[in-house]
C-alpha cells in the first residue's frame, strides 16, 4: 500500500471513527508497512507476526500491539532483525 492509499483511508477513517481508533489505525498501519518493508513480503511478515517470539517472552508480536508501548516493543523488534540483532 503506498503513503497515497494510507493518507486517502486516515481521511476517511477520521470521519468514521474517533481520534483514539484514528491513532490506532496509523499506528498498526505503520508497523505493517515497516515490517513489510523489513521482511520483504507481506506473507512473510504476516507469518512473523502472528509466531511466538524468543524476544517477547514467547508472546506473539499480534498479541502485544494491543498498545502504544506494544507497538514501541514490535517496531524496536523488527529494526533490530533489520539490522542483523537477534539478542
Amino acid at each position: 500500500m503506498s503513503a497515497k492509499s494510507l493518507r486517502h483511508i486516515e481521511s476517511d477513517a477520521v470521519g468514521k471513527t474517533n481520534p483514539v481508533e484514528s491513532e490506532r489505525i496509523m499506528e498498526l498501519a505503520e508497523v505493517s508497512f515497516y515490517g513489510i518493508e523489513v521482511f520483504g513480503t507481506k506473507a512473510k511478515f504476516y507469518v512473523w507476526v502472528k509466531s511466538p517470539s524468543v524476544d517477547l517472552n514467547g508472546k506473539r508480536p499480534l498479541d502485544i500491539l494491543s498498545c502504544s508501548y506494544g507497538k514501541e516493543l514490535v517496531i524496536d523488534l523488527i529494526g533490530r532483525i533489520e539490522h542483523g540483532i537477534f539478542a
